[in-house]
């Protein structure tokens, strides 16, 4: 019967994470657009912020994407 407990506990786990993968996906996007639309207006220190956050959670999805592949 624990085996069984803690399979499903795993498997949320699991879950939350694949969800907090997404959170991070929407939010990438979100960053490239703020990063579009400061560079488009003309304030380069900020767009640069923008861009750097992006890339700096694109890395960490990357890494997340790798220690726990889609199943």
């Amino acid at each position: 019967m624990s085996a069984t407990t803690t399979r499903g506990t795993k498997q949320i786990r699991i879950g939350r994470v694949h969800r907090y993968m997404e959170e991070l996906e929407k939010k990438i996007a979100m960053y490239q657009t703020m990063y579009r639309e400061t560079m488009a207006s003309g304030s380069k220190d900020s767009a640069a912020i923008h861009l750097v956050k992006a890339q700096t959670l694109k890395q960490q999805l990357v890494e997340m994407k790798e220690l726990f592949p889609a199943s």
